[in-house]
């Protein structure tokens, strides 16, 4: 993996490897994954993202707060939504946090791809057998979502 695989921080630990980007709706389906080096911004894929879908509610860290990605969001009719910080002045209405109770949602679907479906592994070999490994663990999870 040394080709493809990066070191970097993260907010709490260094790490080695690939991040996966994932958005989904409501119901946990998956509705578009980015899978990048440790050292590719998540800001830069936020704007993929945002560029990518139309009319959406997009739940996001607070990390992603700033007036630019809400210009962003609003270019395709969607509405950026984000935890406030603790040096913002202005309060959450019963809507947003309700919306903002939702952002759970991704942490269960990343939870069940790592520890059910086992996503992170060290057993393939090869750059081909760790993205095929993703692929399978990934078609997995989505056919899966099909039989519940």
């Amino acid at each position: 993996m040394k080709a493809i695989a990066s070191r970097n921080k993260g907010t709490m630990v260094w790490f080695y490897g690939m991040k996966l980007h994932a958005i989904t709706d409501l119901k946990g389906n998956l509705l578009g994954i980015k899978l990048t080096t440790g050292r590719t911004p998540d800001r830069e894929i936020l704007k993929k993202f945002l560029k990518d879908f139309y009319d959406s509610i997009v739940i996001v860290d607070a990390g992603y707060c700033s007036k630019k990605f809400e210009k962003l969001a609003s270019e395709n009719n969607n509405i950026l939504k984000t935890c406030k910080r603790n040096n913002m002045k202005s309060l959450a209405s019963k809507l947003d946090i309700k919306h903002l109770n939702l952002r759970n949602r991704i942490e269960v679907v990343f939870s069940v791809l790592k520890e059910r479906l086992n996503l992170i592994t060290s057993l393939p070999r090869s750059v081909n057998g760790y993205l095929a490994y993703y692929i399978h663990v990934i078609f997995g999870y989505t056919v899966s979502k099909f039989n519940s």
